[in-house]
């Protein structure tokens, strides 16, 4: 199961059908608190989280899942309009396992989520 954080509609659906045609599970949430309990309940096999978003940002909510044992193990992969070398060193530091850079190729984001899940 693939847990997908992104407070655009837009983003959210495309990435969602993404991962069904390659035969993922996918659940979604639209901001970092309910990211954070879905992922303390159901223990996706990885995240893709955005930065941006209202409530708690894509790199504080990163942070809480590395800071808890339930959850520290799940590969997570940062999807971001925020592209500056300065912006993914921070996403990586915070604890993301990969840092993509939107606009981004679906299908790519795809397949680095699945070596993702293979590690």
């Amino acid at each position: 199961m693939i847990l997908i954080v992104d407070d655009d509609p837009a983003i959210t659906t495309l990435l969602k059908l993404s991962f069904e045609l390659e035969g993922h599970l996918v659940i979604t949430a639209t901001n970092g608190g309910e990211a954070l309990e879905l992922a303390r309940q159901v223990h996706p096999a990885a995240m893709v989280v955005d930065v941006m978003m209202p409530e708690m940002d894509g790199l504080e909510l990163i942070r809480r899942l590395r800071a808890n044992s339930l959850t520290a193990d799940i590969p997570i992969v940062c999807l971001s309009a925020k592209a500056l070398a300065s912006e993914i060193d921070e996403g990586l530091a915070a604890g993301a396992d990969e840092y993509v850079t939107k606009p981004c190729d679906f299908d790519d984001l795809v397949k680095r989520v699945q070596l993702r899940l293979v590690e």
